[in-house]
């Protein structure tokens, strides 16, 4: 794709004559910038903190970490170094819990982890995904417990419930939130990336959203 080329058509200040070949990469280019705006990829770009993004992402954190503190949870170091735009958008979900009254209720905050190596389903790079035994597939929350919440029997095989916390169901869902989110940098994420010569996953690969 000639980018330049492309730049320097939208701002030129007399038209030109063409050549269909260059007509047809200008309009490819116009369609591939507009899908990636509206359409962004499931997996981490490459990423550049400017300063100021730095200072921002700081006082998230912080922000997050005394929400964290307040209600007894741990284990959110993995957080310092996500792109500031998914802090910011964890910081909005974790406010939204907060201010809610009625999360009172006994609730458990689970995983889904593969019990063998093996291919197993992807919710955000399609297809499937490897995974060793005790890796990640999903984080949730219930306050069903397991046969509550999976009647019917773990969603794929080779699927383990593991409970991972129990507290409040106000307390769960912040955990829920900060595993999934944390899950971009996670060891096992970021290794299976460098393995295979792919991005790492936004979220777990049975999470589809992030929730």
């Amino acid at each position: 794709m000639n980018v330049k080329f492309f730049l320097d058509f939208l701002t030129m200040e007399k038209p030109i004559l063409l050549s269909k070949q260059k007509i047809f990469i200008v309009s490819l280019s116009s369609l591939i910038l507009l899908y990636f705006i509206f359409f962004p990829p499931p997996f981490l770009p490459p990423n550049i903190f400017t300063e100021n993004d730095a200072e921002i992402a700081e006082q998230i954190y912080k922000d997050i970490h005394d929400i964290t503190e307040k209600y007894e949870i741990t284990g959110i170091e993995l957080l310092k170094s996500l792109p500031v735009e998914r802090l910011k958008k964890l910081k909005k979900e974790l406010s939204r819990i907060l201010e809610k009254t009625h999360l009172t209720r006994p609730c458990i905050q689970y995983a889904l982890v593969a019990t063998q190596d093996g291919y197993y389903p992807s919710y955000n790079a399609g297809g499937t995904v490897f995974l060793k035994a005790g890796e990640v597939w999903k984080y949730g929350k219930t306050i069903n417990g397991e046969n509550g919440r999976y009647m019917g029997g773990l969603p794929y095989p080779n699927l383990e419930f593991r409970i991972e916390f129990q507290g409040t169901e106000k307390q769960c869902l912040i955990i829920e939130k900060i595993k999934i989110y944390s899950y971009l940098l996670h060891a096992e994420n970021i290794k299976r990336a460098k393995k295979t010569g792919t991005l790492p996953l936004f979220r777990p690969p049975g999470n589809r959203i992030d929730r």
